[in-house]
């Protein structure tokens, strides 16, 4: 892959980053209110947070392909709290989590700190 390519992909990801910081400096929430059902859920004890995390790894030296990879990791925080519905030390959590995508983790003899 080209230097160009590269800095393309770099320029659109910083580019996309810039928009979502944006929108979500102005709403609270990236994707809003949700027309107020969002506040209806939390008063009633029910507090639904998704996360969606991209990556971008490029390997600069080791064996294999220089080629640039993106991944990300999908997360969804589920919360309901029983005591607003009259139960007591009733409370439930939940985080489902999803990876998807490629990754340069244990390729090319590299070491990647956890």
């Amino acid at each position: 892959m080209g230097n160009t390519t590269f800095f393309r992909q770099a320029g659109l990801f910083v580019l996309f980053h810039i928009l979502v910081v944006a929108v979500y400096a102005q709403k609270g929430q990236l994707t809003g209110n949700w027309g107020g059902f969002r506040d209806s859920l939390q008063s009633g004890g029910l507090v639904i947070q998704p996360w969606l995390t991209l990556f971008q790894q490029n390997k600069v030296a080791g064996t294999g392909d220089n080629k640039s990879v993106f991944a990300g990791k999908a997360d969804l925080m589920i919360k309901f709290n029983g005591h607003k519905l009259g139960l007591k030390r009733w409370t439930f959590v939940t985080h489902l989590e999803q990876n998807f995508g490629e990754s340069l983790n244990q390729k090319g003899g590299i070491l990647i700190p956890a």
